[in-house]
C-alpha cells in the first residue's frame, strides 16, 4: 500500500528551499549584516550633483564607508538650502583611531585632516564620491 506521490507538494518544497536559499545569499553575501558602522551627516551648501547612494566614502585614498542617503532641506528663517549627506562609516576600517563615541574622538579625528568634501570618482560619467 503505498501513497501516491502529490506533485504539488514536492514543488512547492523545491520551490520554498530555493526561495530560502536566494534570501540566504542576499542577507549574508552583502557582508552588512556584521559590520558595525557609524553614521554622519556631512552638510553641502553647494551642489552635489553627481553623488549617488551607494557611492564610496574614502579617506586619503581608501575606503572607508558609503554614501547611505542625501536630503534637501529648506531653512525658511534663513532662506536657505543645506543638502545634508548621511554616511555610513565602518569602525574597523580605521585601526587605531580615537573612538567617536570617545570623549573628543571626534575631534581628534577632525584634527588629522577628516573632513567632508566632493571629488570626482569619473571624468566620463561625472559620478562623484565622498572625501573625507
Amino acid at each position: 500500500m503505498s501513497k501516491k506521490v502529490n506533485k504539488t507538494a514536492i514543488g512547492l518544497f523545491v520551490v520554498g528551499g530555493l526561495v530560502l536559499l536566494i534570501i540566504g545569499i542576499v542577507v549574508f553575501g552583502s557582508g552588512t549584516l556584521f559590520k558595525r558602522t557609524n553614521k554622519f551627516v556631512l552638510y553641502f551648501d553647494g551642489s552635489v550633483k553627481g553623488l549617488s547612494i551607494g557611492a564610496p566614502v574614502m579617506f586619503r585614498g581608501v575606503s572607508i564607508g558609503t554614501v547611505k542617503d542625501i536630503s534637501l532641506i529648506y531653512d525658511s528663517k534663513a532662506g536657505t538650502i543645506m543638502l545634508p549627506v548621511i554616511v555610513d562609516i565602518e569602525q574597523g576600517r580605521i585601526k587605531g583611531a580615537p573612538s567617536f563615541g570617545q570623549q573628543g574622538g571626534g575631534k581628534k579625528m577632525i584634527d588629522l585632516g577628516l573632513r567632508g568634501k566632493l571629488e570626482v570618482q569619473s571624468f566620463l560619467t561625472g559620478q562623484l564620491y565622498d572625501f573625507i
